[in-house]
């Protein structure tokens, strides 16, 4: 869906992230270490009608 907003502002908007929480996890040099950006320290907060996705991804594996 093309709105010509970025991620970033989207995230935000929807309440998925906070500022603070999106400025950690999308920091370069937490982008560049191994593992999970944000090393699973911050918890979405979906959208009304969303549901957190599952699996091997969401659940770290």
């Amino acid at each position: 869906m093309a709105s010509g907003r970025t991620i970033r502002q989207l995230v935000i908007e929807k309440g998925i992230f906070s500022t603070e929480e999106l400025d950690a996890i999308l920091d370069p040099f937490e982008l560049t270490q191994p593992g999970v950006a944000g090393g699973f320290r911050y918890e979405p907060r979906m959208p009304e009608g969303h549901e957190r996705p599952t699996g091997p991804v969401a659940a770290g594996g």
